[in-house]
């Protein structure tokens, strides 16, 4: 799981369409069963609770693409806010709830293309404070 995350990272690092976009928009599409790294995460959530080696990884994933998002997004919230916004993604599409391009269309519209320094909050947490 950790060596199928370091290298899905190590892609987000150069993806076209940039890392935080990239990290968004693969999760909801890797969440099918044809991808190693989604069937490593499902079997992985099944034993959450149970095993605490698989705790653990799993807490190390997060860490991981949380520390990536953190290279990208100057505020430490938002990055936060960022890496919850695809969980929540992961999750639905996992379920297969179709998030539905509308709804990506609009996550992507707000998150910007550029490579690295987004600064600043969230512009939806800002409207929050």
């Amino acid at each position: 799981m950790l060596r199928l995350t370091a290298a899905d990272i190590e892609y987000a690092r150069t993806a076209p369409e940039g890392a935080l976009r990239y990290y968004l928009f693969s999760s909801v599409s890797d969440a099918n069963m044809d991808n190693p790294a989604h069937r490593a995460a499902m079997a992985a959530l099944r034993l959450l609770g149970t095993e605490s080696r698989v705790n653990q990884t799993m807490i190390k994933v997060s860490r991981m693409w949380t520390e990536l998002l953190a290279e990208y997004v100057d505020d430490p919230l938002t990055a936060e806010v960022i890496g919850l916004l695809g969980d929540g993604l992961y999750l639905r599409a996992s379920l297969g709830d179709e998030v539905g391009e509308a709804l990506l269309r609009r996550v992507m519209a707000v998150v910007p293309r550029d490579r690295r320094g987004v600064s600043g909050t969230f512009a939806p947490l800002r409207e929050l404070g």
